[in-house]
């Protein structure tokens, strides 16, 4: 009798995120990449041609009887316990006996969450006084590294994973015909992203999530017929739409890195190595030795229907839409479109990677919430994305935070001194991100008309009042249109961009003032300048 089997890994955020060294956590990375994937733990077991998802920590194969999928279970889970130590799995089977997949399937998910639901925790043992703890973790340590240190298990079986990973994107890289050669790889220190000394540092958390997936494979499951076991036509099926979201996912991720790629430059007069903003005209030096030169950017976890990466933090919101834009126009197949969402949590270079990973996922589900309080006027496949600079506590949730910082009330009723969650650029859509980065923040040069961007010469030679702009929003429109009046007296070409000239700055009963006055040193475009005129949104 035909079984299904699905693994799912539990965990995976705090599992890759229990250290705060970046080569610990690309190394979690690296196990959950070998545990999920057909090219890695399922080859080894002899399994990979069974498997009909293998991606974002789920792993669903077909066997030829329950005896045998049991023993691939257990075989799976004891290696889960000796090379991946505190990743743990939940396992369910689910026998066809003369169901079809679709049933079947839906059967398994059911069991799946009854798994969950029962697990029992691990508990680690806390140690007794005569043991050392993990440098890194604050576990129980068990092995000493070649520099002295004590470490986990776990934290041992990581730098192992960093060690078979595949750091290396490119060779032979030239950075234009002066350039030297250099092997382009990516970091594995925190610092080597991309941070400039003696300036404030941002690390980019980057969390993408596709809209919709669950239910609409729901759907998709409810409207298979029964075959009566004959399932061969909707198990194909269903892999097409595996293999497409992963295709998606792959294709966001290495839009992102050629981004990156792209706006690489060699500075002859310094010799060294940047990451330019032809916007800008602003670039930050990149890190390397040894014949070896890093990306400011690195992937943390790919597959199913979402992505995580780290980057510097003057580059993440550019980069989080460049990944958007690819989810924009992507079919899936028996899908369609689905769009997605992005969270940017903007924190400290040295901020708890665990917390800071969390709050990324936050603001995504921030994002994700204002798509579905607009339906049914925006489609599922509408893109979104939300942001916060800084860490907020363990408690505080994104609605508590914006109500604290960014609402304003007096006699008239509440202002809302921030735009988001945005949009990505829906056409007819008012203060849209793309919006808010051409038109309001805009390139140094200025737009033309009688509003120039934030960046332009009106408000660059008057930078002083554009950062007194920041108190005048939390005082109210009155407060920001009557300072506007009297600096105009002075200086005629003082004005909003965007059309919010017209409105005191605030449309409606909110500002997208704070959130580009909040980004005007802190967001790089990285598209080349002769687009900085382009309409996009």
């Amino acid at each position: 009798m035909a079984t299904l089997t699905l693994i799912d890994l539990v965990g995976i955020q705090d599992f890759v995120f229990a250290s705060n060294r970046l080569k610990d956590v690309a190394g979690g990375s690296q196990l959950v990449r070998e545990a999920a994937t057909r090219t890695g733990w399922l080859a080894e077991l002899g399994a990979a041609d069974r498997a009909l998802v293998a991606a974002g920590g789920n792993v669903l194969f077909r066997s030829e009887s329950p005896d045998q999928a049991k023993t691939l279970a257990a075989r799976f889970t004891r290696k889960l316990i000796d090379e991946a130590p505190g990743l743990s799995a939940a396992v369910a089977h689910a026998d066809l006996d003369g169901r079809g997949f679709a049933e079947t399937l839906q059967v398994l998910h059911g069991k799946m969450r009854e798994a969950k639901a029962g697990r029992r925790p691990s508990l680690e043992s806390l140690g007794a006084g005569v043991t050392e703890r993990c440098r890194e973790t604050g576990s129980v340590a068990s092995q000493v590294t070649e520099d002295g240190r004590f470490v986990s298990s776990g934290v041992a079986a990581r730098r192992r994973a960093l060690l078979r990973s595949d750091l290396v994107v490119e060779e032979s890289f030239r950075a234009g015909p002066e350039a030297p050669v250099r092997e382009l790889r990516f970091p594995i220190e925190n610092d080597e992203l991309g941070r400039t000394s003696g300036e404030k540092s941002l690390l980019g958390v980057v969390h993408v999530d596709a809209n919709g997936v669950g239910s609409r494979l729901a759907a998709w499951l409810k409207e298979q017929p029964d075959t009566g076991g004959s399932s061969t036509s909707a198990e194909l099926r269903f892999q097409e739409i595996s293999d497409g979201l992963a295709e998606l996912v792959d294709g966001a991720w290495h839009d992102v890195l050629a981004r990156a790629k792209a706006r690489i430059s060699w500075n002859a007069r310094q010799k060294r190595f940047e990451l330019t903003s032809p916007r800008l005209g602003e670039s930050f030096t990149l890190f390397g030795k040894d014949g070896q030169l890093l990306l400011p950017v690195r992937p943390i976890l790919l597959g199913g229907d979402d992505l995580t990466f780290l980057c510097d933090g003057r580059i993440a919101l550019d980069l989080a839409e460049t990944a958007l834009a690819r989810f924009e126009h992507a079919k899936v197949p028996e899908l369609g479109r689905l769009g997605a969402c992005a969270g940017i949590a903007l924190v400290h270079a040295h901020a708890p990677f665990s917390r800071a990973a969390e709050w990324a996922h936050r603001l995504c589900a921030s994002a994700k919430r204002s798509l579905a309080a607009s339906s049914p006027r925006l489609p599922l496949e509408t893109c979104a994305l939300d942001w916060h600079v800084g860490l907020p506590g363990p408690q505080e949730t994104v609605e508590g935070l914006r109500h604290r910082l960014y609402t304003r009330r007096d006699d008239a009723g509440p202002e809302h001194l921030t735009c988001r969650p945005y949009l990505l650029g829906v056409p007819e859509e008012p203060e849209t991100w793309r919006w808010l980065a051409e038109t309001v923040l805009g390139p140094p040069a200025g737009g033309p008309g009688p509003a120039p961007s934030l960046r332009g010469s009106a408000w660059r030679d008057h930078r002083n009042k554009a950062k007194e702009l920041e108190t005048l929003v939390r005082k109210g429109k009155g407060a920001v249109a009557g300072a506007l009046e009297a600096w105009r007296i002075a200086s005629p070409a003082l004005r909003l961009p965007g059309g919010l000239d017209e409105t005191g700055g605030f449309p409606a009963d909110r500002t997208p003032l704070l959130d580009a006055l909040e980004l005007l040193d802190l967001h790089w475009r990285l598209d080349p300048a002769e687009e900085a005129g382009e309409e996009t949104g």
